[in-house]
C-alpha cells in the first residue's frame, strides 16, 4: 500500500500488472513485459478517474478510486479483456489504499477522515458493512491513506500515527490502539509485517515496532540513513526480503538496501539508482518483489524497471519496460494475489494487462455469467507473466503529498 508525491497535469496511461503461470521461484518470475490489452470502462477517462489502491483476489480487481471516491471492481478472468464490473462512487471519499481478505474489502477513506468495510462476497455488489472512525472521529483516522491486514487485526495509517483495530468479526470492528510515530511530524507511507515486527515506512525513515500485543506496539529501532532528512527523503513503499528491507526512494530516484537482522538496530546498506542515475526511477513510487525480481513502478519515467535482487546488497539491473513501448505515465502501484500475480495501479484512467516471458495462459477459471458491462474498445494481446491495469485520462502530479 503505498503514496506517491507528483506535480504538473499530463495525459496519463493507468497501469496495472500481475504475473502468470509458474514464476514464483528466483529469476523465474517474468524479466521481460509486454502490455496485453486495457479498459477504460464503458466511458473511458470517466469511469474510473482517478484509481489508487489495489488489490486483487478470485479473478478480481478491487481498486480505489480518489476522484469518484468509489470502489471499483474489474473482470479479470481473462487478463486480455479485463471489464468493469461494477462502481460504486461516493461510498468512500477521498479513496486511498485498499486491502482484501477473504470476502472483505478494507478501504482507506481519505476525506472520510475513516476505514470502511465492505462484503464482496459478491463481486458486482459490494455492501458496506461497517464504518471505523476511532475514538475520535475526524482526528484519530484523518486523511487515512495505507491499510493493511495482518492476521485479524487491520493496520491504518494516517497523519503520524499507527491505529489498529481488531477485524475477527470485520461487520463489528473494535478500535484496539493509536501510536503516535516519533517521526518528527514525517507522514507514514507504507508498511510491512515480519513475524511480531511491523516495519513502518515514513516519509524520511523506517520505523519498527513490536505488535505482538497490538493493544499496546513497542518501538524497537528506527534510521534515517546516514543523512536523515536526506537519504530517505520521500520514501514510497517498502518491501522485505529476508534480513534485508527495499525502499522506493523517490527524491533520491533510488531503491535502497536496509539490514533488518536486528530491529532494533536497522542499518543502511546503500542504494541502486540503475543504468541511468537521476532517469531510471525518475519518480519512483513502489516496487513490489517475486521471488529474485523486483519490479519499480517510475511515474516520471513512464516505466516498470525489473531488478535482480537475489543479492539484495549488490540489486543489479534486468530490463525495464519503456514509455516508447508501452505509454507508462503515472505508473502507481503493484498487488498481488499471493501468488504469481502481482498489479499495478496509475493515477488515472482505465484496466489493462502486461505479460511478459512466453505465452499467453488464463490464469482463472471462466466465468459461467459475464457481467453486462461493456467490453472495452482498445486491446492488444501480446504474450504471457504480468497482469496489469493501467488507464488514459488527465492526472495532476502534486495531488498526492
Amino acid at each position: 500500500m503505498n503514496d506517491r508525491l507528483f506535480k504538473p497535469a499530463f495525459l496519463a496511461v493507468m497501469l496495472s500488472c500481475g504475473v502468470v503461470g509458474d514464476a514464483a521461484a528466483g529469476l523465474m518470475a517474468p524479466t521481460t513485459l509486454t502490455i496485453v490489452g486495457f479498459t477504460g470502462g464503458p466511458d473511458p477517462g470517466t469511469s474510473i478517474e482517478s484509481p489508487r489502491g489495489i488489490q486483487v483476489q478470485d479473478g478480481y480487481a478491487y481498486v480505489t478510486d480518489e476522484g469518484l471516491g468509489a470502489l471499483d471492481v474489474i473482470d479479470i478472468h481473462n487478463p486480455g479483456s479485463p471489464v468493469l464490473v461494477t462502481s460504486d462512487t461516493g461510498v468512500c471519499n477521498g479513496a486511498k489504499g485498499i486491502a482484501v481478505q477473504g470476502q472483505y474489502a478494507f478501504l482507506g477513506c481519505g476525506s472520510d477522515n475513516a476505514v470502511k468495510i465492505f462484503n464482496i462476497s459478491n463481486p458486482v455488489s459490494p455492501s458496506l458493512v461497517a464504518t471505523i472512525p476511532g475514538p475520535a472521529p475526524g482526528t484519530t483516522l484523518k486523511d487515512v491513506w495505507t491499510v493493511q491486514v495482518n492476521g485479524n487485526h487491520l493496520y491504518a495509517l494516517s497523519g503520524n500515527s499507527l491505529a489498529i483495530v481488531d477485524i475477527s468479526n470485520p461487520a463489528s470492528p473494535v478500535f484496539v490502539s493509536n501510536t503516535i510515530l516519533p517521526s518528527g511530524g514525517d507522514i507514514p507511507r507504507d508498511i510491512a509485517f515480519r513475524g511480531n515486527d511491523a516495519f513502518i515506512l515514513t516519509n524520511n525513515g523506517l520505523y519498527i515496532y513490536d505488535i505482538s500485543n497490538p493493544a499496546d506496539p513497542i518501538a524497537l529501532g528506527s534510521t534515517q540513513g546516514p543523512v536523515p532528512g536526506t537519504t530517505l527523503e520521500q520514501a514510497r513503499s517498502i518491501q522485505l526480503v529476508g534480513n534485508y528491507a527495499l525502499i522506493a526512494v523517490n527524491l533520491q530516484q533510488a531503491v535502497a538496501t536496509i539490514d533488518i537482522s536486528n530491529p532494533a538496530d536497522p542499518t543502511y546498506i546503500g542504494s541502486f539508482d540503475g543504468p541511468d542515475p537521476g532517469t531510471t526511477f525518475d519518480g519512483i513510487t513502489d516496487i513490489w518483489v517475486s521471488g529474485d525480481v523486483a519490479y519499480t513502478a517510475n511515474d516520471v519515467a513512464y516505466t516498470v524497471s525489473v531488478l535482480d535482487i537475489s543479492d539484495p546488497t549488490d540489486i543489479s539491473w534486468i530490463d525495464d519496460v519503456p514509455r516508447s513501448t508501452t505509454d507508462l505515465a503515472g505508473v502507481q502501484q503493484f498487488a498481488s494475489d499471493g501468488g504469481d500475480l502481482f498489479y499495478i495501479t496509475h493515477d488515472d484512467g482505465g484496466v489493462g494487462a502486461l505479460a511478459g516471458n512466453g505465452e499467453f495462459d488464463l490464469p482463472f477459471p471462466q466465468p459461467e455469467l459475464v457481467s453486462d458491462v461493456s467490453e472495452p474498445t482498445t486491446l492488444a494481446l501480446f504474450g504471457t507473466g504480468l497482469l496489469c491495469l493501467f488507464g488514459f485520462g488527465m492526472m495532476r502530479r502534486g495531488a498526492r503529498t
